[in-house]
């Protein structure tokens, strides 16, 4: 809807937080196909209010997800 962050993955699979639209994050394969949604508006775990910023920690295989208006960074594996 309206992304913010993008981030790849080693194995080519992408990571989009889309935190202005949907408070979600969504996992895409490498050619583009839609693998997984997650999050909702929130302030519990996997909730977002304004999910921004992603990076993987491909040593620890995790996802590091920031919530700017939550003030929080959020870890979840690469499976969400």
């Amino acid at each position: 809807n309206r992304p913010c962050g993008v981030a790849v993955a080693s194995t080519g699979e992408i990571y989009v937080s889309d935190g202005y639209g949907n408070a979600s994050m969504h996992k895409f394969s490498a050619d583009g196909k839609l693998l997984k949604t997650w999050g909702e508006p929130g302030t519990g775990p996997g909730q977002f209010r304004c999910v921004h910023g992603v990076t993987i920690d491909e040593k620890r295989k995790r996802l590091l997800v920031s919530d700017r208006e939550n003030h929080r960074i959020q870890l979840f594996d690469l499976e969400g």
